[in-house]
């Protein structure tokens, strides 16, 4: 027997933040828009302001950022 797909996905959380800025990840991204209430956060994995963010990703996400400062990345680090 197959379970509907939105029953695989468990609710334990309301945000899933996803650093990345390929689009590999839209798939996964439209079925959690598809199927769940989960509200989607797209990181763009540069601290230069360079890379432009994907729109097809743009699109996906409730909110973006796109960059991530040094400073949180020395904060993450030190955790490790």
């Amino acid at each position: 027997m197959k379970l509907p797909l939105a029953s695989a996905i468990p609710l334990t959380i309301d945000h899933a933040i996803i650093v990345t800025n390929d689009t590999d990840i839209a798939p996964a991204l439209q079925m959690i828009r598809k199927h769940t209430p989960v509200k989607i956060g797209v990181v763009v994995p540069t601290t230069d302001h360079q890379r432009t963010p994907n729109t097809e990703l743009a699109k996906l996400a409730h909110w973006m950022r796109t960059h991530v400062t040094h400073a949180e990345l020395a904060a993450c680090s030190s955790l490790a």
